[in-house]
C-alpha cells in the first residue's frame, strides 16, 4: 500500500499510526511548528523533540520566552501548523503539562485524534467523527469468537485492536475471518495477524487490552477500511 500513501497530497489522517509517522518525520528534520496562544495574541514557535505512540503523547520543546510558556500551558486546546517536506502540516492537540526531556524543559501534549497534511494555501473544511472506531467479531472462523473494536488502521495494513482484558492474544496470533462492521457498507471479513499485546485503561476506566496487529488478507477489503481512518481530501472536497 506505499503506493497508496506516495498519491495522496492532501489528506486528512484519523490513523494514529500515521500522524505518529508525520510527527516523527517533523522531529526528525527539526521543522519548526507554530500556535497562537493568549488568545491569538502571542505566536508560539517551537519543535517537535519526541514522539511515543504506545504512551499516546508527544513533546514540543519549551520557548524561550516564560510568557510564551506560560500561555501555552494555560490553553486547554492548542492547534500546531508547520511545513515539511513542502507540504503544510496542522493538528490539534490538548492537556498540555511540563515536563523535562534530555534535561532540558519540554511540554507533553496528548496524542492529536486528527491531522490533516495538504498542499494547499488554505486548509479545507472536514468533518471528523467523535469516534471512527469500528465493531469487530474477532476469530469469526476459529474456535472462539470474541467482540473488539479496530482501533486503528495504517495505509501500510498495521493497526490496532481493543477487547477485553480477560482475552489473551500473544504475538503470532492469526485470527481468521474477522468481520470488521462498517457503517453504512456491507461488512468485511479480513484476517488479522497479532504482532505485540499490552493492557491498557479505558476512558472509563475500565480495564482492556490492545494488540498491535497486521491486516493480512485480502489486501482490497483493508484498502476499504483504510479510508475510514486516512482520508484523502481532494476526493472529499
Amino acid at each position: 500500500m506505499a503506493s497508496t500513501r506516495a498519491s495522496l497530497t492532501n489528506v486528512l489522517y484519523r490513523s494514529q499510526i500515521e500522524i505518529a509517522r508525520v510527527l516523527r518525520l517533523l522531529e526528525r528534520e527539526g521543522s519548526m511548528v507554530s500556535a497562537h496562544v493568549a488568545n491569538g495574541e502571542r505566536l508560539y514557535i517551537t519543535r517537535v523533540v519526541h514522539v511515543d505512540l504506545d504512551a499516546g503523547y508527544f513533546l514540543i520543546a519549551f520557548s524561550d520566552e516564560k510568557q510564551a510558556n506560560d500561555a501555552l500551558l494555560g490553553d486547554e486546546t492548542v492547534v500546531f501548523r508547520g511545513n515539511v517536506r513542502q507540504t503544510r502540516v496542522e493538528f490539534s492537540a490538548s492537556h498540555p503539562c511540563d515536563t523535562v526531556h534530555d534535561d532540558k524543559p519540554a511540554i507533553r501534549f496528548a496524542f492529536p485524534s486528527v491531522l490533516a497534511q495538504i498542499q494547499r494555501r488554505r486548509f479545507p473544511r472536514y468533518r471528523v467523527p467523535a469516534d471512527v472506531s469500528l465493531r469487530c467479531v474477532a476469530d469469526s472462523g476459529g474456535v472462539m469468537p470474541f467482540e473488539a473494536r479496530i482501533s486503528d488502521i495504517s495505509l501500510g495494513g498495521l493497526g490496532a485492536i481493543v477487547y477485553d482484558a480477560g482475552i489473551r492474544l500473544p504475538p503470532g496470533t492469526v485470527l481468521i475471518d474477522c468481520r470488521i462492521v462498517v457503517p453504512e457498507h456491507e461488512p468485511v471479513l479480513v484476517d488479522i495477524e497479532v504482532c505485540y499485546t499490552k493492557p491498557v485503561q479505558l476512558d472509563d476506566g475500565a480495564l482492556a487490552n490492545r494488540s498491535g496487529v497486521r491486516f493480512v488478507r485480502p489486501e482490497k477489503q483493508v484498502e476499504a477500511l483504510v479510508k475510514i481512518f486516512v482520508v484523502d481530501l481532494e476526493n472529499e472536497n
